[in-house]
């Protein structure tokens, strides 16, 4: 899960993707996974319990352990301001569709 495209790269590709990050507003970013690319391994470490285990109604929470430096050609290539480059420690919420999974994460100013 290390390796994240832009969606502008997905589309010039046309191939499927694992995941991908794209910007939501000036200081949000969605990392968007593939359900069916995912492996157990990789759906505990995003979920901490695998696809199979989660009922309809659970609410479920992305951890982010320790605060996290964004580089600025990342930023750069999502169209984030490089002034918000860092990913705060806590719980980002997950949306979970039929096809995707959906972390929405709020960057903050250092």
């Amino acid at each position: 899960m290390c390796s994240v495209s832009s969606t502008t790269e997905v589309e010039k590709a046309n191939q499927e993707y694992k995941t991908k990050a794209y910007k939501l507003n000036e200081s949000t970013l969605i990392l968007e996974f593939n359900k069916t690319l995912l492996s157990e391994e990789e759906q505990k470490s995003l979920l901490n319990t695998t696809l199979l285990r989660v009922a309809e109604s659970q609410t479920l929470n992305f951890v982010q352990e320790e605060d996290l430096i964004i580089d600025s050609a990342t930023l750069i290539s999502l169209g984030i301001t490089a002034k918000y480059n860092t990913l705060k420690k806590g719980n980002y919420p997950l949306i979970i569709t039929d096809t995707t999974i959906k972390v929405i994460l709020k960057l903050w100013e250092l």
